[in-house]
């Protein structure tokens, strides 16, 4: 099959495979229902579907030739390894390196450093390279590879290596740490040049990728964008795809019969008037001991309230055999008989500790029971819990989500009460709140996050990352040459397909205006190109001017215009005379904090400013001392990244300046909107662009990549790599305005004029 297949089939790849052993003599093998398993079985493929994973049971061949099917045969192709060399993978690497520096447990940090960890991590080489071999023993050039999670860090690259046709999907379903916290692994430089192998790299939230490409740059130099890592012999996409829940069965079973008859039981049984609820896996990144000692210091401020509520805190057994998951277990245990003494009576106990798991019904049956679900997570790729409890919910009596800042998930429930789990006062004060917010207003905040999972499902995150990583060529690679237009050869061809009025023509605005303001609009009055875009525009044409600087600015420098116009990369867009705001996340929440920053550094920074535009800042060290500038700028990424974690924005660096700005404050972002806008039910004849845009700098570099295939891009400068096509300078420019203006058709001006 190595290299024949022409169609192509998808290959998931995981640590394990998604089975579990049940019994000791008879034994079965029943499958597993994690968040991957739910999400694949409602993805829509034409490929046929393989499931690459671990078998690392003893006697594993064969445990799994006397348990598996044909059908699971055909489908799940196991990887069978030496027990003890995936014990060194799994725990010695995996679960005592990996997890806990990437949420941030710094008491682990020294493991990394250990003798036995070089060791380890051979055996995490070694693994990975024996999943490597099984994949390539199977895959043709046509296949799509999407490898999940921390555990195959090495994979992209071995992969690539043993066929670079291949493409290559990789999500990573845990946070990726501050740059300052991964720089600390001696594996960084490793994993890093892996993972760049990859065509499409995921991650849940926003911040994460941000840290990513912060780490890139501080550990291999490699510069990197929110959407892409362009190198001369590889690109990398990059996007946030935060996983998602079934959430139409859980909406739909938590009103069961089975479920309100469970909720009736409990409550026959309940001494209390609110149930405050906590789910997690007994793990000291989620927080547990956090939230009793939160939960304590509500007991103390709100004496009132100490017999009308208990904390129900299922805690659902992990690494049981774990010296250290014994201690947490016996902490948790010790300080639950501390609060209970101290606050229980004969006829009540505040809380009600379940060292176990629970039926799905039942989980179901405490969702809809729960006043408030706390989530105190120390650190959380997603929680899945959190967009459980959202959608099992009653909407008519919704319960409160109190949920930690820390967690990935914040980004997706706009309107769960935030808290930070190691302020008790703040935790033990909002608790009071959430237990005292109306009905009304409960079903406010609960009505908009239901409708967004109902709309987002398990299903609609893998078909998303799917489809990014189908549309990756195979072998990407940066253009070395981009075709030169020709006047003799491509301009034809060209004006067939813009030559009609559907077609818009977005041109960055420095190709007019530069970046200064002085004496912008003078200049103008004897520029070719902006005659030349004043002729088309009074024929009839749709242009957009978008540019980096503010909507003050543009209007300062064009006192008098015909065209629209998108400010801070299309954050503001003026058309009819207007400007409309295309920015709904909160740039309170971040603003205030980044220009302070930025603020400093331009203060210790001589020769540099910051620029204040409503939606963005940029700073800017053109006039600054090259190397200090750049050492600078750096550091002030690194501060910007740490200091934004889990906000709505985006920091980017381009030639002399870094920029924060709103997330939607982005040039894909106002394309996309302005298309389905303008040109979601456009008329133009098929084989025409919708979109013609002319662009000359690193932001366009992007853009130009996003393109669907009717659309045009055109670069103005040799390094304009991206492009479609490319133009050498502003002469040539010109120059293709003057034969686009004597193509245009006839039509254009007496419908204009009409």
């Amino acid at each position: 099959m190595n290299g024949k297949d022409e169609n192509g089939k998808w290959i998931i790849v995981s640590n394990r495979l998604p089975f579990k052993i049940q019994g000791n003599g008879d034994q079965k093998l029943t499958a597993s229902s994690g968040g991957l398993v739910t999400a694949l079985s409602g993805v829509s493929i034409a490929q046929p579907l393989k499931w690459i994973g671990a078998f690392p049971a003893d006697n594993a061949p064969l445990t799994w030739e006397k348990l598996a099917d044909t059908s699971q045969k055909e489908r799940y192709i196991p990887v069978f390894l030496d027990p003890e060399k995936y014990h060194q993978y799994y725990n010695g690497i995996c679960n005592d390196i990996l997890w806990p520096l990437f949420h941030y447990e710094s008491r682990h940090y020294e493991r990394a450093s250990s003798q036995s960890a070089h060791k380890k991590w051979r055996s995490y080489e070694d693994v990975n390279e024996s999943f490597a071999e099984k994949i390539l023993s199977i895959a043709g050039d046509s296949d799509l590879i999407w490898i999940h999670d921390y555990h195959l860090f090495l994979l992209p690259g071995l992969l690539r290596k043993g066929n670079p046709k291949l493409r290559l999907g990789f999500f990573l379903h845990i946070p990726f740490p501050s740059s300052e916290v991964f720089r600390q692994l001696p594996m960084r430089e490793e994993i890093l040049r892996s993972l760049i192998e990859a065509d499409l790299i995921g991650f849940h939230d926003y911040s994460y990728l941000r840290h990513f490409g912060a780490s890139l740059y501080s550990v291999l130099g490699i510069n990197s964008s929110s959407l892409a890592i362009d190198r001369k012999e590889r690109k990398t996409q990059l996007g946030v795809f935060p996983v998602s829940i079934d959430s139409d069965k859980f909406s739909i079973s938590a009103k069961s019969e089975e479920v309100r008859g469970l909720m009736r039981v409990f409550r026959q049984s309940s001494d209390y008037d609110y149930l405050i609820l906590g789910v997690d896996r007994l793990d000291y990144t989620k927080g547990i001991k956090l939230k009793l000692l939160g939960f304590q210091e509500f007991l103390r401020r709100y004496p009132e309230l100490q017999k009308r509520v208990r904390l129900l805190q299922v805690a659902v057994p992990s690494r049981t055999k774990s010296p250290e998951y014994v201690q947490l277990k016996s902490e948790i245990d010790e300080l639950v008989g501390k609060i209970n003494a101290e606050y229980g009576t004969i006829n009540h106990v505040p809380v009600q500790y379940l060292f176990s798991s629970v039926s799905f019904h039942e989980l179901l049956a405490l969702y809809r029971m729960a006043s408030v679900l706390m989530v105190t997570s120390k650190r959380d790729g997603l929680n899945l819990v959190s967009l459980e409890h959202v959608a099992a919910s009653d909407p008519e009596d919704p319960g409160v989500l109190l949920l930690s800042e820390f967690a990935g998930c914040t980004s997706l429930l706009q309107n769960a009460i935030r808290i930070n789990p190691w302020n008790f006062q703040e935790m033990a004060d909002k608790l009071h709140f959430a237990l005292h917010i109306p009905r009304q207003k409960r079903k406010d905040m609960h009505r908009p996050m239901l409708r967004f999972l109902l709309s987002y499902t398990a299903s609609d995150w893998a078909n998303c990352f799917m489809k990014k990583l189908a549309g990756c060529k195979p072998a990407q690679r940066t253009p070395d040459k981009v075709r030169l237009i020709d006047t003799g050869k491509e301009i034809e061809n060209l004006m067939k397909q813009i030559g009609t009025k559907e077609t818009s023509l977005l041109i960055d605005a420095n190709l007019l205006l530069g970046n200064h303001q002085e004496d912008s609009a003078r200049a103008l009055k004897s520029n070719s190109i902006w005659n030349l875009l004043t002729v088309l525009g009074l024929r009839g044409r749709k242009i957009v001017l978008i540019g980096a600087r503010s909507a003050e600015f543009y209007e300062s420098a064009l006192p008098q215009h015909d065209f629209s116009l998108a400010a801070e990369n299309g954050a503001l867009f003026y058309s009819g005379g207007k400007w409309q705001e295309l920015v709904h996340s909160n740039e309170k929440t971040w603003y205030g904090p980044a220009l302070n920053i930025m603020e400093d550094f331009a203060s210790r920074t001589p020769g540099s400013s910051v620029e204040s535009r409503e939606f963005s800042l940029c700073w800017s060290f053109e006039s600054s001392p090259r190397d200090f500038g750049d050492y600078q700028a750096r550091k002030l990424m690194v501060e910007l990244e740490d200091a934004l974690a889990s906000l709505p924005v985006k920091v980017s660096s381009g030639p002399f300046k870094l920029d924060v700005s709103s997330i939607e404050a982005d040039r894909e972002h106002f394309i996309n909107w302005y298309k389905s806008t303008y040109h979601g039910n456009s008329n133009a004849l098929k084989g025409t662009a919708s979109i013609v845009y002319i662009g000359c700098d690193p932001e366009a570099q992007v853009v130009y990549k996003t393109f669907d295939k009717e659309d045009i891009s055109i670069g103005v400068g040799n390094s304009m790599t991206n492009s479609s096509y490319r133009l050498a300078n502003g002469r040539e420019l010109a120059r293709f305005l003057q034969v686009l203006k004597a193509h245009q058709p006839e039509n254009l001006a007496s419908e204009h004029a009409a």
